[in-house]
């Protein structure tokens, strides 16, 4: 049965002509035969026959559709079926792809990643198929003359219409290939008006057609890995092992956050049900969260789960899990990985055929495809469109969106509200009241419209309107703070101190932040530093366009904060701008010529570019700064590889296993590496010992979020893979011990400890274990030979404190209670800023990328940290009680993430002084409702915050997910060590 396109997407060739010949169509007569003889005397016959011999095989066809702009479209034909790719897509600068055989679908619009669509999406090709649409009724065309193009003969034939004046242009014309017989053998290129049903205007087509060397295939989606269901945690772990591969992840069924990325695509923000707590992001294509079930309707922009409740949007919050399939794309070399749902089932026909579709019921759904929303969008999409594109700093296309929506319905407020703010911000603020005027008539109660024109009045000078505009935005809004304070400054311009003064007051009492003059929106004294922290937060947010706003400005107010470069080249390669990511690490090595990290991401970057005696390099600069860099030398290896070099690879992953014999990745190169050059036993070695450490990783992370099972499963394989491991052995004895299995960690830190000799952290762990079953002396003489091998093992001096008190050694356990606290002592701030950090936190490697933050610290399992960031301005000792304030009701809205019946207690929010200092001490811990005891609560959170040499300092610790009692006095201990000089 042969498909109809959808009345949406119809469009029909000759429309423009017949509109314009009504009269005359009446009398158009049959198509006839074709024959033998004069057969260039009927053309419409010729044409028709051409347009039969195309409804067969497979034809390319190349070509262009304009209106206001030009569409570029080209790809494939084959019947029904197609393979077309339009340029512009969906989105801006980038392809879409789209291919359908018989009742398959599939669709990619961001150049990258396919999903599954809609068989009965068939924009595209109604568009490219319509000119050659055999089996139907022809009008009459006439010859205007033949051709020679390449060897061949075209028959030109165009409508024939009584009127002589019309424009030729205005008429579907058509070239048809003759074979020496004069007989018809296909189209070769047309050139015509179509009208489109949904949007009520011409466009005008110019296609060229062929036969076609190659057949309609499906994309190259493989099937799944296996048939296992995975969670975020397995994605990011295996990451360059799936890279480009398709997974089954599984999710609980309600939907945290939908936020929209582009025209046709909303990322999603679920819980897994694979791993406890662990949360990802996943983009979908334009309607699959509604037929997953996610969602009930697509909502444009960004809401959280109790917004689009309220919205009466948001789909099933309880039942089995949801799974679907997901395509894994690392980003960059942590654990992170973008994974983009392709659909919801997975088909493999008899001819070995993979698909996925979103589910039984697809066809019915009746939400517009990509293609249909970037041409029949209504008035609603166009205004949401707009305002991305405002967003993106696209004025004038935003405007030409709200202009179009403004058509479409002109008594929707919506496109003129809009409208202003875009015309604001192009300095036209004539436009701008014009249009909020417009808005404000059309009904508008948004008390921004009227905030928004008093602005905008102010601006011209027109103090008394403005303030009129004001007022009325606080009768809308009784709480709107900003037109509070908007009303005050010009109250204070025409010398109504009172009326002034009861406004600021009022503004300052809504909204605490103002009270400093430090809002976000209106703050013009934002450091570079500043912004290159904001930009960094962006970016991890998903906002890369924001991050990238954020990190230019940085740029603009200091061309020499390489940090910004640094960030703003990791923003760009995100967004697929490899060449500007390398020339921004290279104004990084120009500015800092010692930064490791800008060597040997460019190295990447240019590796990935085709560009390897490049690559190698940066690789040799970042080994010349930095000799213990493991990473450089496993990346030179692999450019080295790819050249054929396999004895200078083996090398390189050599001494990167040397420098850190726990990197897995060079294991698995060097492997690969000896395997080419013939040496299987080698080669196979070496894949063991990778497979071993990753086993060993996942083990521990398992441990840390308390599947003690998982890990121990991890521990045993890699014991089975590596029976002479001391480091599996050791954390098998961690995670046996955390089971209660004292005997079985007993044993395995001996074990451990037989294998490695110098394995301080075994003999730790054995002191422990000795220790909990009351052998003191064992315990003493183990923490003892752990201080041997590692000095400055502080939680080592520590726990062998406790053994000695509790043996009644108190001179030799204070002795180890002050060493303790010294190894672990962190001095910042040229030894002026001094913290005792408990034996459980260790330091962090310092991360140049984060210029804000001097000293952060990782905690015991489920996250637990803590970090000390340095402001650059706004924070004088006068300032700090109102930064107190405006802290506090910051965090008093409450997070996304506390649960409905629970609230935030604070537990300290004062000004103390410390060694003559000032400091805002505030700490908080979230607390189910009627609950009073807190002592098992995560997310216990301490904070001290002063200013130094008029810049912020703040120190923070937070328990995190973990409950323990134990941990909370650890962090008070931390806080209460604070000790800062001038």
């Amino acid at each position: 049965m042969k498909r109809s396109p959808p009345a949406s997407a119809t469009w029909t060739w000759p429309v423009v002509a017949l509109l314009l010949l009504a009269s005359a169509l009446a009398g158009y007569p049959q198509a006839q035969k074709k024959s033998a003889t004069s057969t260039q005397e009927k053309p419409d016959a010729l044409l028709a026959a051409a347009m039969e011999k195309m409804s067969t095989g497979v034809w390319s066809v190349n070509g262009t559709v304009a209106v206001k702009k030009t569409i570029k479209l080209h790809g494939l034909l084959s019947g029904e079926d197609f393979d077309l790719t339009m340029e512009p897509g969906v989105n801006p600068n980038t392809p879409m792809r789209e291919i359908v055989i018989k009742d398959k679908a599939w669709i990619c619009s961001d150049g990258e990643t396919w999903h599954a669509g809609s068989p009965d999406d068939r924009l595209l090709y109604n568009r490219a198929h319509v000119p050659i649409m055999a089996d139907r009724r022809l009008p009459p065309f006439e010859k205007v003359g033949t051709e020679q193009r390449d060897g061949q003969t075209l028959l030109h034939v165009r409508l024939k219409v009584p009127e002589k004046k019309i424009n030729p242009k205005e008429l579907p014309q058509y070239w048809i290939v003759l074979d020496s017989q004069g007989q018809a053998q296909y189209i070769g290129h047309t050139e015509m008006p179509m009208f489109s049903q949904a949007k009520k205007e011409v466009l005008y087509c110019s296609f060229d057609y062929a036969p076609a060397k190659e057949n309609i295939a499906p994309p190259p989606l493989g099937p799944p890995v296996d048939d296992k269901a995975y969670g975020f945690y397995d994605i990011e772990q295996h990451k360059f092992d799936w890279k480009g591969k398709i997974v089954r992840l599984q999710v609980t069924p309600k939907l945290l956050e939908s936020k929209q990325i582009g025209e046709s695509t909303y990322r999603a923000f679920l819980k897994d049900t694979a791993t406890p707590n662990h949360y990802g992001i996943v983009e979908f294509p334009y309607d699959a969260l509604v037929q997953l079930g996610f969602l009930k309707k697509i909502v444009n922009g960004t809401h959280g789960w109790e917004e689009l409740e309220k919205m009466g949007a948001l789909g099933r919050t309880e039942g089995e899990p949801v799974s679907f399939y997901v395509e894994v794309i690392p980003i960059g070399e942590k654990p992170a990985a973008r994974a983009v749902a392709v659909g919801a089932k997975f088909n493999r026909d008899a001819d070995g055929t993979v698909s996925y579709t979103w589910g039984a019921n697809e066809k019915a759904a009746k939400s517009p495809s990509p293609a249909a929303m970037a041409s029949d969008a209504s008035d609603g999409d166009l205004v949401n469109r707009g305002i991305e594109k405002a967003k993106n700093g696209d004025l004038d296309g935003a405007i030409a969106h709200f202009d179009r929506a403004a058509e479409l319905n002109p008594k929707d407020d919506a496109p003129y509200y809009n409208r202003a703010q875009a015309k604001r911000l192009k300095n036209d603020t004539a436009g701008a009241i014009a249009d909020y005027t417009r808005a404000i008539e059309l009904g508008s109660t948004n008390p921004a419209a009227y905030n928004n024109r008093g602005n905008a009045r102010a601006e011209n000078k027109d103090r008394d309107g403005a303030i009129a505009d004001y007022t009325r935005a606080i009768e809308l809004k009784p709480d709107y703070a900003r037109a509070y304070y908007n009303r005050a400054v010009l109250k204070k311009e025409k010398g109504d101190k009172a009326g002034a003064a009861a406004d600021f007051k009022r503004a300052k009492e809504l909204d605490p932040e103002l009270a400093s003059e430090e809002s976000a929106a209106d703050s013009k004294n934002e450091s570079d530093v500043d912004l290159v922290e904001r930009g960094i937060e962006k970016g991890q947010q998903g906002d890369l366009d924001g991050a990238l706003a954020d990190l230019n400005r940085a740029i603009e107010l200091d061309p020499k904060n390489s940090a910004a470069y640094y960030n703003r080249a990791a923003t760009k390669l995100l967004k697929k701008d490899t060449a500007g990511a390398i020339a921004d690490y290279t104004h990084v090595i120009e500015l800092d010529p010692k930064n490791v990290n800008a060597y040997n991401n460019r190295g990447i970057l240019k590796a990935r570019n085709n560009d390897p005696d490049g690559a190698i390099a940066d690789y040799n600069h970042a080994i010349e700064l930095d000799p213990k860099e493991a990473k450089a030398y496993n990346n030179r290896g692999n450019v080295k590889k790819a050249k054929g070099d396999l004895d200078g690879a083996i090398a390189d992953f050599t001494s990167a296993i040397e420098l850190d014999s726990n990197l897995a990745i060079a294991y698995k190169n060097r492997g690969e590496a000896r395997q080419a050059k013939g040496d299987a036993i080698g080669g196979e070695a070496d894949l063991k010992s990778a497979e071993k450490i990753e086993l060993v990783k996942h083990g521990i992370e398992k441990a840390k979020k308390g599947d003690l099972d998982g890990a121990l499963a991890d521990f045993n394989r890699a014991i089975k893979l590596s029976p002479n491991d001391a480091v599996a052995y050791y954390n098998r004895a961690h995670a046996k011990r955390l089971k209660k299995d004292a005997a079985g960690a007993l044993a395995d830190c001996t074990r451990a400890i037989e294998l490695d000799s110098k394995f301080g952290e075994a003999y730790f762990e054995r002191g422990t274990l000795k220790g909990r079953s009351k052998d003191v002396d064992g315990a003493i003489a183990d923490f003892t030979r752990a201080i041997e091998l590692k000095p400055n093992y502080a939680l080592a001096y520590y726990n062998r404190g406790i053994a000695r008190k509790a043996k009644g050694d108190k001179a030799g356990a204070d002795a180890d209670f002050k060493s303790a606290a010294a190894a672990n002592r962190v001095s910042l701030l040229d030894g002026k800023l001094k913290i005792d950090i408990s034996p459980d936190f260790s330091r962090e490697p310092d991360d140049p990328a984060h210029p804000k933050t001097i000293a952060k610290f990782s905690g015991p399992p489920d996250g637990a940290w803590g970090e000390v960031l340095r402001g650059t301005h706004g924070l004088t000792p006068d300032k700090l009680e109102g930064y107190l304030k405006m802290r506090v009701a910051e965090y008093s809205k409450g997070f996304k993430w506390l649960p409905k019946d629970s609230r935030l207690q604070w537990l300290k929010k004062e000004i103390v002084t410390i060694d003559g200092r000032k400091w805002a001490n505030w700490s908080f811990v979230p607390v189910l409702k009627g609950k009073k005891d807190y002592s098992h609560n995560p997310v216990y959170t301490r904070n001290l915050t002063t200013s130094y040499k008029g810049q912020l300092l703040e120190i923070t610790f937070t328990s995190n997910l973990n409950t323990s009692p134990e941990l909370k006095v650890e962090i008070d201990r931390i806080m209460n060590s604070v000790h800062l000089e001038e």
